[in-house]
C-alpha cells in the first residue's frame, strides 16, 4: 500500500499539469484557431496571442513537472523495493571494504616504520613476565588451608534451591500471562488496522469524487470564459446556475487572494484548479497509515470546511444555487468525518502499542 500510494502521488504530480493544459486548450480551441488572423505589425502580434503565450507557459511548466516526476519515480521505487535496496547495500559494502583494505595497507606501512619501537617494548614486557612468573611460583609453594563445610551452609544451600524453584514457577506464570496479553494485543491491533483500511478507502473514494467534480467545474469555467453564451448542464435556471457562481469574483482565489496579493498574482487561480491539485494529493495520502499524515488530513479537512462555509455564505448573498459548489462542500464534510474516524483509530493503535511495550 505504501509503494502504491507513492507511485500514485508521483503519477498525479506528473499528469495533472498535462490534464490542465489539455482542458485549457480544448476549452479555448476556437480562439486558438484564430491565432494567425488579425493585424500583424513589426512586433508580429497576432489575434489572441496572449492566450497562446499562456498555453505555452502552461505546457512548459507541465513538461518540467513531467521530467521531475520521471526522475523521482525510479528513486521512490528503488527505496521501497527491498531487493534493489539489498543490491545497493551490497555495492556500498563492496566500496567500504575496498576503502578498508586501502586503509589497512597504509596502516601496515606505518607499522613497518615503527618496528624498532615495538621491539624495545617487547623486551621490557618479557622481563616483567619473568618477574610475575617467579612470584606465582612462590605463592604456589605455600600450603593450602583445609576447607570446612558446616551444617548451616547445607541448610542455606537447600533454602536457595527452594527459592530458585519458586522463582522459576513465578517466572513461568508471568511468561504465560505475558504471552496471553501479547496475543490479545496483536488481535486487537489487527482488527484496528482492518477498520482503518475501511475508512481509508471511503476517504479515498470521496477525494476521487471531489477530483472529478473539480475537473468538471474547471472545464465549465474555462468554456464559459471563452464563450459567454455557453450553458453547462448544471445551468437549470437563472437561480440554479453553475456558470453564474463560477464566473463571479469569488470564483478566483476564493475572492481573497486578489485583495492580499493582487489580481495578477500567480496564486489568483480558478477555485476548481485548487480542487484538482488538492483532492488528488489527499487521495494519495489516504493510502498511507502514517499517524502524522492522518492528523495532517484532519487539519486540512477542517480548513476545507471553513472555506466551504465562507463560499456558502457568499452564494447565499448572491442568491444562486451552484450544484458543483454544493457537491464539493458535501465532499468536504464527508472527508472531515472519515478523517476524524481515521484519527481516532490511529490513536487507539498507538495506545495498544504503548501497552504492549509496557508489558
Amino acid at each position: 500500500m505504501k509503494r502504491l500510494g507513492l507511485n500514485m502521488a508521483t503519477f498525479a504530480f506528473g499528469s495533472i499539469p498535462v490534464l490542465i493544459v489539455c482542458i485549457v486548450a480544448l476549452a479555448n480551441l476556437r480562439r486558438l484557431s484564430t491565432l494567425g488572423e488579425g493585424m500583424k505589425g513589426h512586433c508580429k502580434t497576432y489575434l489572441n496571442s496572449r492566450l497562446y503565450v499562456e498555453v505555452e507557459i502552461l505546457a512548459s511548466i507541465a513538461g518540467i513537472v513531467i521530467l521531475s516526476a520521471m526522475i523521482i519515480d525510479p528513486i521512490i521505487n528503488t527505496v521501497v523495493d527491498h531487493k534493489l535496496m539489498k543490491m545497493v547495500r551490497y555495492g556500498a559494502n563492496q566500496v567500504s571494504q575496498s576503502i578498508r583494505s586501502w586503509h589497512g595497507r597504509l596502516s601496515r606501512r606505518s607499522v613497518a616504520l615503527g618496528k624498532e619501537n615495538n621491539e624495545e617494548n617487547n623486551s621490557t614486557t618479557v622481563n616483567n613476565e619473568n618477574d610475575e612468573h617467579v612470584k606465582n611460583s612462590d605463592e604456589e609453594s605455600k600450603p593450602n588451608e583445609p576447607s570446612t563445610v558446616t551444617i548451616k551452609d547445607v541448610e542455606n544451600e537447600s533454602e536457595d534451591s527452594g527459592n530458585a524453584s519458586d522463582s522459576a514457577k513465578s517466572d513461568s506464570k508471568s511468561s504465560n500471562s505475558f504471552e496471553m496479553a501479547t496475543a490479545s494485543g496483536r488481535s486487537s491491533i489487527g482488527s484496528l488496522y482492518r477498520e482503518l483500511q475501511v475508512w481509508s478507502r471511503r476517504a479515498f473514494i470521496v477525494n476521487i469524487i471531489g477530483f472529478v467534480v473539480s475537473i468538471y467545474g474547471l472545464y465549465v469555467e474555462i468554456r464559459h470564459e471563452a464563450d459567454p453564451k455557453y450553458q453547462a448542464s448544471c445551468d437549470i435556471s437563472s437561480y440554479i446556475s453553475c456558470t453564474r457562481a463560477l464566473s463571479h469574483d469569488i470564483g478566483r482565489g476564493f475572492g481573497i487572494v486578489k485583495h492580499i496579493l493582487g489580481p495578477d498574482s500567480i496564486l489568483n487561480q480558478r477555485n476548481p484548479l485548487f480542487g484538482v491539485f488538492g483532492y488528488s494529493t489527499l487521495a494519495a495520502l489516504q493510502l498511507s497509515n502514517s499517524p502524522l499524515l492522518i492528523r495532517l488530513c484532519v487539519i486540512v479537512a477542517i480548513t476545507l470546511n471553513a472555506v466551504s462555509a465562507y463560499l456558502t455564505y457568499n452564494l447565499i448573498q448572491m442568491q444562486v444555487i451552484c450544484l458543483v459548489c454544493y457537491a464539493i462542500h458535501i465532499c468536504n464534510m464527508l472527508f472531515f468525518y472519515f478523517a476524524d474516524k481515521r484519527r481516532t483509530i490511529i490513536n487507539q493503535i498507538e495506545y495498544e502499542n504503548s501497552k504492549k511495550k509496557a508489558l
